[in-house]
């Protein structure tokens, strides 16, 4: 379980791409867009939830998501 601001996982370059309920700022642009990612292309939450690691299997992109905390799950 993650709150906002958790760092997921640190890499260099993208081995992991960013998927829904996760951040990325683009080093090159030096700026957030709407993926947005730290420095060293560190992926971090942006809601509460639980981390999902994702491959496509057509492509082999590999992708984090945060699933949304629902009202029911919680305790």
């Amino acid at each position: 379980f993650v709150i906002p601001g958790n760092i997921i996982l640190r890499q260099r370059g993208t081995k992991f791409f960013p998927g829904e309920g996760v951040g990325m700022v683009d080093p090159d642009l030096d700026r957030y867009s709407f993926a947005q990612q730290g420095r060293d292309h560190t992926i971090f939450a942006l809601v509460d939830g639980h981390v999902t690691f994702t491959t496509n299997v057509y492509t082999k992109k590999k992708t984090v998501h945060v699933l949304p905390r629902t009202m029911e799950s919680t305790p």
